[in-house]
Order: structure tokens, then C-alpha cells, then sequence
């Protein structure tokens, strides 16, 4: 499946791989690109994140060579994206959105609906004919909850770890530069309409 849930005692890990995975990375590159250019084009991106003169030169020097590599501040070397995973049937959507460009997309596992017995075929033939990234490609996306965060998670009164696999829990994953996770992490409780951030702030 291009979406695995694993939970164990002391880990919840959420991979996503392969061909949805190389989706999302172009798109959030697609993004990068945009506020990398203006940045370097006005000095800002949109009157936020400004660049001076002299980031702006090294900024220049990295798009000669084809590199993008915009500012999204101190805290943000890893990117500016948040990710949100939601079971669906036997898949998962997955919302993408860049906090700075305010722009969002949606991806659908393409496994999300088709019955257990067929998700074998449908995955293969989604794969080959449609969105082929190359033999031996396989990018992922690692999700993680473990240590203080999957204890705040555990000690929730709206957290069932029977359910969390399911269409109640959603996850959603921040890129910051610091904490072991280099993820905000936040669960929503889609049954009672909760939510709590159990990110651990402390260790940063």
C-alpha cells in the first residue's frame, strides 16, 4: 500500500512511499520554486520572509547552479509544509499545505475504497501505467510519534489505541527544523470533534 500504518508499544510510524510520495514532493517543489523566485525577484515573499542583499546574492548563485532553496525563516530549513492523513477506507488522503504561499492540494491513496482482494492488481496497475517514477525510486515520507509526544498522545481522554488506524484519528505532521521529530504533531478526534497538540515543546 503506498500508505503504512505501524503502531507498536513505543512508536506510532506512518510511511508514505513510491509513486503518491513523489506526487506530493513535486508539488510541494512546484511551491518552493514560486516563493524562491520572488523572493529573489522583490525581496520578500508576498511582504513576508524578506531576503537582505546579501542571502538574496547566495540565493541567486544556488538557482544558477538549479538549486531552490527558499527562506521560510529560522525555523524553517526544512520546508514549510503541513501534512494531514486521514484513513479512508482502506487508504488514506492526504492534505498537503505550504503556511507561507497559503496554498494547499489534496492526495488520495489510490487504494482508499477498493476492497482488500483487489488492492494488490489496482495498486500495480496504478503504478505502471499511470504514475511510473522509475525503477529502484522509491521516495518516502516518514511520519513518527514517539517518546513525550506518544505518551501526551496515550495520556488524551479522547485517544483509543484500538481505533487509532482508523477513520476517527487524524494526524496531522508540521516541518519545523527543531524537537527529535523535526514534526509539530497534532491528532484530531474526528468522533467527539477534539484535537490536542501533543508536541514536545520542552525539548526543543
Amino acid at each position: 500500500m503506498p500508505v503504512i500504518f505501524q503502531l507498536s508499544k513505543n512508536e506510532i510510524r506512518i510511511i508514505v512511499w513510491g509513486a503518491i510520495c513523489k506526487l506530493i514532493s513535486d508539488w510541494e517543489t512546484s511551491i518552493d520554486e514560486m516563493v524562491f523566485n520572488e523572493q529573489i525577484a522583490t525581496g520578500s515573499f508576498r511582504g513576508r520572509f524578506p531576503v537582505d542583499d546579501e542571502l538574496c546574492a547566495i540565493m541567486q548563485q544556488m538557482q544558477a547552479q538549479g538549486h531552490i532553496a527558499p527562506y521560510y525563516g529560522v525555523g524553517g530549513s526544512r520546508g514549510a509544509c503541513v501534512y494531514q492523513l486521514h484513513r479512508i477506507g482502506s487508504g488514506y488522503s492526504i492534505h498537503v499545505k505550504n503556511t507561507v504561499a497559503l496554498e494547499s492540494t489534496e492526495f488520495v491513496d489510490p487504494t482508499a475504497g477498493v476492497p482488500r482482494e483487489g488492492l494488490i492488481p489496482q495498486i500495480q496497475t496504478w503504478i505502471a501505467t499511470k504514475l511510473s517514477i522509475g525503477e529502484g525510486v522509491k521516495p518516502q515520507l516518514i511520519f513518527k510519534i514517539n517518546g513525550k509526544e506518544l505518551q501526551n498522545l496515550r495520556a488524551w481522554a479522547h485517544w483509543n489505541e484500538r481505533q487509532a488506524a482508523t477513520s476517527r484519528y487524524i494526524y496531522e505532521f508540521g516541518r519545523v527544523a527543531m524537537g527529535h521529530l523535526g514534526f509539530t504533531v497534532q491528532v484530531t478526534d474526528t468522533l467527539n470533534n477534539e484535537q490536542i497538540n501533543v508536541t514536545d515543546y520542552a525539548s526543543w
